[in-house]
């Protein structure tokens, strides 16, 4: 007797052509979800219209009844139910990712995606170049049709309970938490995002605790970090505790800019030296003092074993200073500009450094500026 499994089931051209056809459409869904396949509007057409011709002709030539048994039809439906809740399961992560940016939007953060879409009041293009209703972005979300690369809160209303949004964004490159009410306990307590490579702080915002957190964001390469613009002005101001820099593992780029010549002491710079896989550092600075802290903060700094390229700009950065930079024994880039570094000073470092590349300016006027000592206790000499 035959099994029932193997029992053939009949069935005519129109439902086979049926059957394929969303075979084919399927296939193409998780193609292009799944491994990143994109087949354009022209394309996908092409290929449909291809497997309707052929199967047309093949039924012309061998005029049947396709014999097929309900074992292969199992088949069938089982694959047809995987990429089915695949494709749903996308659809409800990105109609949550959908809910959860437009929230931080409303409060005044800025999202970018891969690629701005061009609404109109009927239709929208999709990364991919397909034109699309509306509608369909309104329930689904951008996130579903193009990749959220960045999220901006400088100058929003998001706060530091806000931050919890974020464990319903799955993939993210680049984040600004610059936001005026987002503190540094916010920062230590916010959820991991995926994929951040590039994440830019104010510096009331770094602490041990902050920066502890960002050294789970396994993917991160470069930050920044920026102080006010009169930071350093006031010696009375507090000093940033950047020694849990020493804990981002991954990053291979920090900028500090407007940095407090304050902030450029023994321990913060001890460690940068210490990242292991920092290569390279910029920093700026936001103020002229020079407190007596900074020389010992580049002698720390000169012991950095993995430092390529170097960046100082702004005033009061001296010869003694540069001296202090030689040990640097990885490095191959250095960019001194706008500081009190002399020429024969300059000359003097590239000579016992010919393998580095040394771009060098002076100040406005083309003079060195004196160097005015400001001690710890915010007195100038």
């Amino acid at each position: 007797m035959t099994s029932s499994l193997q029992k053939p089931l009949r069935f005519s051209r129109t439902m086979l052509f049926t059957f394929v056809l969303i075979g084919m459409l399927v296939v193409a869904a998780v193609a292009h979800y799944m491994f990143n396949v994109n087949l354009r509007t022209g394309q996908l057409a092409a290929v449909v219209a291809l497997g309707v011709v052929s199967l047309f002709l093949v039924g012309q030539l061998v005029r049947f009844r396709a014999r097929v048994s309900l074992r292969t039809l199992l088949i069938v439906i089982s694959v047809l139910a995987v990429g089915l809740a695949y494709v749903g399961r996308r659809i409800a992560m990105s109609r949550t990712q959908h809910i959860a940016v437009q929230k931080l939007v409303d409060l005044g953060a800025k999202a970018t995606y891969s690629r701005e879409t061009r609404l109109n009041e009927d239709y929208f293009e999709t990364e991919d170049g397909w034109y699309l209703p509306t509608w369909l972005h309104d329930l689904l979300g951008a996130g579903f049709f193009m990749e959220l690369r960045e999220i901006s809160f400088a100058g929003s209303e998001v706060e530091d309970h806000h931050l919890a949004l974020l464990q319903d964004i799955r993939h993210l490159e680049a984040i600004s938490l610059r936001g005026p009410d987002i503190t540094a306990a916010g920062i230590a307590r916010m959820p991991v995002v995926h994929g951040v490579e590039y994440l830019d702080m104010d510096s009331r915002q770094v602490t041990p605790e902050s920066l502890e957190r960002l050294s789970e964001f396994r993917h991160l390469e470069s930050v920044m970090v920026l102080w006010p613009f009169d930071a350093g002005s006031n010696a009375s101001d507090p000093i940033t505790d950047m020694t849990g820099l020493a804990e981002l593992s991954n990053v291979q780029e920090l900028s500090l800019i407007n940095i407090s010549p304050f902030d450029v002491q023994k321990g913060n710079m001890s460690a940068i030296a210490q990242m292991p896989s920092l290569r390279k550092l910029q920093v700026v600075y936001g103020a002229f003092s020079k407190p007596d802290s900074q020389t010992a903060g580049y002698a720390a700094l000169g012991q950095s074993r993995t430092i390529r390229e170097l960046e100082i700009v702004r005033l009061q950065f001296g010869d003694a200073e540069l001296e202090l930079l030689k040990p640097l024994g990885a490095l191959n880039r250095l960019v001194i500009a706008g500081t009190n570094v002399t020429p024969g000073a300059m000359k003097e470092f590239s000579d016992a450094r010919p393998n580095v590349t040394v771009n060098y300016s002076l100040p406005f006027g083309g003079v060195p500026i004196p160097a005015a000592t400001t001690t710890d206790d915010g007195a100038s000499q």
